[in-house]
């Protein structure tokens, strides 16, 4: 019992310091909402100014400023904020680009402002203190959507209408912990917890400390429904809804959707372990990612001889002109996994592949495998003795040249010959025949196919890169490291 309450006394210790340290104070939250209600005024006359013609039906109240920031739930150094526009449905999206791209060049100045493409276009605008995301909407009623983005000023409404001090805190203290072990952000590159998921999920557990009790013994498939939209208390349908997501989180605004969908199950066992570390030795450690010097450190140690000599890598190096990273991630994780395919089908063993790159001019895609070279020859399967003589007949005629024999299982076997047994040229091979669809843009002469004890020389063919490239070698060894400080 002692050693409870002493556990009890830690944790409220930790969860204490982290809020005091991460949260933004009230002084700044104000000076930075009363910046974006400037601009966000600003927004609204210069498209009453400009646009007459399409924003006639646009008031104020459909400039909004949205977002953690405007929640008061973002964590101090993360400074996004948002400020959408809600235009008449009538508008195509090529409209929405034009008009807020040039709103967003006469207000800020073209050196300022980036345009972005999610499903539609948005614009990200640099200033000196925060970035601020101009994002275009439809004004229209649930469910009745338009675009995915439609949803926001709905889920601004909901949460505005339930959140408290005592709610934010406990959203803070969540999102220093999400983001503390390498989960936070929905985007395709971490494939995380958005900011809006992990506040209804306090909304659902009402603290930090009760979530992380309840993850610690999630079964999955775990279903969340704050509005009670399903009644079945076996979720039947709800399973069949989503039937590949192992967290479900209803959407409030939208019951169709799944507020965890964009969450890979790595990053949800990343969390639920972590959970389970945190409880059994709780540490304020698992709040704060390591510092950039601390990976660099972490992540540069690493001999690639020693690497070369103990598995088999194979590294694809893609050379590519700057591109939006949620699109450039994604196509590059889609080939990834076309390789890999071919890999297993053509009897490689892959232990596990992945996806890196700095979406400016490089990027690297890993497989490890047992070795780069299989045999000649494999054992394969055929018919059974039950099935059809014709069947059975059939199968000789076509393996008569080849060696086939029945087993002690009454099945026949036969020996084939396989097209490839080096790894390395079969990659080669898929791309060089464009036998899988490349990037956009990427052509296979951008590709570079390496072993491990290859990559050593290429320090002098990608001077500035080759430092990178390690590193990320070494994250894809390692692996993810929040735990290995707590062990």
């Amino acid at each position: 019992m002692s050693n409870n309450l002493e556990k009890d006394k830690v944790i409220n210790e930790v969860l204490s310091r982290v809020y005091s340290s991460n949260a933004i104070p009230e002084l700044e939250y104000n000076r930075i909402l009363e910046r974006l209600e400037q601009i966000r005024i600003k927004i609204y006359a210069m498209l009453k100014e400009e646009f007459k013609s399409v924003t006639e039906l646009i008031d104020k109240d459909d400039v909004i400023l949205a977002g953690s920031v405007a929640r008061r739930t973002a964590l101090r150094g993360v400074s996004d904020c948002d400020i959408f526009i809600r235009f008449p449905s009538e508008l195509n999206k090529e409209d929405l680009r034009e008009i807020v791209l040039k709103t967003a060049v006469k207000i800020f100045g073209r050196n300022l402002i980036k345009e972005r493409y999610a499903e539609h276009p948005y614009v990200e605008v640099y200033l000196d203190e925060f970035t601020l995301n101009i994002v275009p909407i439809y004004k229209v009623s649930p469910p009745n959507w338009r675009s995915a983005a439609d949803r926001s000023y709905f889920h601004m409404l909901y949460l505005s209408n339930r959140l408290n001090d005592k709610l934010r805190r406990e959203i803070i203290i969540a999102k220093s912990f999400i983001k503390g072990i390498g989960c936070y952000g929905a985007e395709v590159s971490v494939k995380g917890f958005s900011g809006y998921l992990i506040e209804l999920l306090i909304l659902a557990y009402k603290s930090f400390i009760n979530l992380i009790k309840d993850t610690s013994r999630w079964r999955l498939p775990k279903i969340i429904d704050l509005e009670g939209y399903y009644r079945d208390k076996s979720h039947s349908y709800v399973r069949r809804l989503f039937p590949d997501k192992q967290l479900i989180v209803i959407d409030p605004v939208d019951k169709m959707r799944n507020v965890a969908s964009a969450l890979s199950n790595r990053k949800l066992a990343q969390f639920i372990s972590a959970s389970k570390f945190f409880l059994a030795n709780p540490s304020i450690n698992y709040f704060y990612p390591f510092s950039e010097s601390h990976k660099e450190s972490y992540y540069s140690n690493i001999d690639l001889n020693d690497i070369a000599s103990r598995y088999a890598i194979i590294t694809l190096i893609i050379s590519h002109r700057e591109q939006v990273e949620d699109i450039l991630h994604g196509q590059l994780e889609r080939l990834a996994r076309k390789i890999y395919r071919q890999l297993r089908a053509a009897g490689f063993n892959v232990f596990k592949y992945d996806v890196y790159s700095n979406y400016q001019n490089i990027s690297t895609i890993f497989y490890m495998l047992d070795a780069y070279k299989i045999a000649l020859n494999y054992v394969d399967k055929g018919p059974p003795i039950y099935v059809p003589e014709e069947r059975l007949v059939e199968f000789i005629k076509k393996h008569i040249s080849d060696i086939v024999w029945l087993g002690d299982d009454y099945r026949w076997y036969l020996v084939r010959k396989r097209r490839y047994t080096d790894a390395k040229e079969l990659i080669k091979n898929l791309i060089n025949a464009k036998m899988i669809g490349l990037p956009k843009d990427i052509q296979p002469e951008n590709i570079l196919v390496v072993h491990i004890n290859e990559l050593l020389k290429l320090d002098k063919i990608y001077p500035e890169h080759f430092k990178l490239i390690v590193r990320w070698l070494s994250r894809f060894i390692k692996g993810e490291e929040f735990w290995r400080v707590f062990i």
